[in-house]
């Protein structure tokens, strides 16, 4: 399950990026507007042209914010597909558990409880962690 929760951070990671890119991406537009004004007032260019320079563009634009779109739906898919395999191994799981921990207590001498803990994977997780970070 590491793997896949480094996956999932990995996929946000990514959005992360792709949100800077946009953003990244609006300041670039705003500076060209501004850059276009100036050009266009010092070249004195006619509307005609000022109309063909600013179409083109703006076709280069949507075209790069349709790739981000294109992007981000991947991201949300493969996020989507990834929280349904989460959700499937947490219920497999949880069914399987208590009859294993009951199995493993017909041959075992240990407390019950211990023994549910030593097979709670959250919990080994979340010690793992802990130890990690000491």
């Amino acid at each position: 399950m590491g793997d896949e929760i480094k996956r999932t951070i990995s996929l946000l990671s990514t959005v992360n990026t792709i949100n800077k890119n946009i953003n990244t991406m609006n300041k670039n537009i705003n500076a060209m507007k501004f850059k276009m004004n100036e050009n266009m007032n010092e070249n004195k260019i006619n509307k005609e042209e000022q109309y063909k320079v600013l179409l083109d563009r703006l076709d280069k634009i949507y075209i790069r914010l349709e790739k981000v779109e294109n992007t981000l739906q991947n991201v949300n898919n493969s996020t989507k597909n990834m929280d349904e395999h989460i959700n499937f191994v947490e219920n497999v799981y949880t069914v399987v558990k208590k009859p294993f921990v009951s199995l493993l207590g017909f041959y075992s001498t240990k407390n019950m409880d211990k023994t549910l803990d030593n097979f709670d994977v959250k919990k080994r997780m979340i010690v793992e962690q802990q130890n990690e970070l000491n």
